[in-house]
């Protein structure tokens, strides 16, 4: 391929909210990446050997890389970073190179209730009067209190229970555990989860995303994509790319910091679409690395 589109620069952002990944290639263009939990140093090693590769070459390189959560969350960053730089060589939207858009707008989640005390939390649900609603738990429900939890919370009328314990007739939802394989695993074996919030941020990049969803498509799952929205709209933008082109992403958009409507539309232009400053990445970072040309 031409020189113009290879890799040529890296710069690596770490602060306590998460990692940012901006790859540059020698025509000047950004692609971008961001997780949480990643490895600076398994970033910075990772890095070193993707100077002057085909940035659409790493498609896929999560499969085949093996490494420990945040050496895998790394690698999830570089190659989002890569598959975004690769799009905008092409002059294309991300999604269309993952199959294209089944979707173009992407509703936001229902409302959410979040709460460490779920006893306190189904009473402002309760006083809500509004079906359809989401309680999301901040906390483990004591397994003396599974019984209780359980016929409380079915009678509410929720959407389903972010990170709740089995025995709910009310659908499951799990996102703090889904970087833990085996534990999604027996899960699904056990019936025990129906929704999967899948924070590509969180669950090693596009890899880590599109294991999941294999997984959950398997096992008829359904998935809502999900965010922090603290990423300079690059995880907003991961999230809302992975909404529209995955069959099983039924349930809507959930962001922590809310989204800004109940139904938004995907970023136009080639990539994800987003282009945060770069000095304001560059404040943003505790730790910042910078290999080969960087812009």
């Amino acid at each position: 391929m031409e020189s113009s589109r290879r890799i040529a620069g890296v710069a690596l952002s770490a602060a306590d909210q998460g990692l940012v990944v901006e790859l540059f290639d020698g025509g000047g263009r950004r692609g971008l990446g961001a997780v949480v939990g990643a490895d600076l140093a398994a970033a910075k090693t990772l890095a070193e050997g993707m100077i002057g590769q085909d940035p659409g070459g790493w498609a896929g390189r999560w499969f085949r890389f093996r490494g420990d959560a945040s050496a895998s969350a790394a690698m999830g960053a570089l190659e989002m970073a890569a598959q975004d730089l690769w799009a905008r060589g092409l002059g294309r939207p991300l999604y269309e190179l993952w199959g294209g858009a089944l979707r173009r707008r992407i509703e936001a989640a229902p409302t959410a209730v979040a709460a460490a005390d779920w006893r306190k939390a189904a009473n402002v649900i309760a006083a809500a009067e509004r079906p359809g609603l989401r309680l999301i738990l901040t906390a483990p429900v004591a397994v003396n209190e599974t019984g209780d939890f359980a016929r409380t919370v079915d009678g509410l009328g929720l959407a389903y229970v972010v990170d709740g314990p089995f025995g709910c007739r009310t659908p499951i939802a799990w996102r703090r555990a889904l970087s833990r394989i085996e534990l999604v695993a027996a899960g699904l074996k056990q019936g025990a989860l129906q929704v999967m919030l899948l924070d590509p941020a969180a669950v090693g990049g596009p890899g880590g995303f599109r294991r999941l969803a294999a997984l959950a498509q398997a096992f008829q799952v359904a998935i809502a994509p999900a965010c922090r929205g603290d990423l300079f709209g690059i995880d907003l933008a991961q999230a809302l790319h992975f909404a529209a082109a995955t069959p099983e992403a039924t349930q809507g958009l959930h962001c922590d910091r809310g989204t800004p409507a109940e139904e938004m539309a995907l970023p136009e232009g080639a990539g994800l679409g987003v282009d945060p400053d770069p000095a304001a990445i560059a404040g943003f970072a505790r730790t910042r690395l910078k290999l080969g040309a960087v812009a």
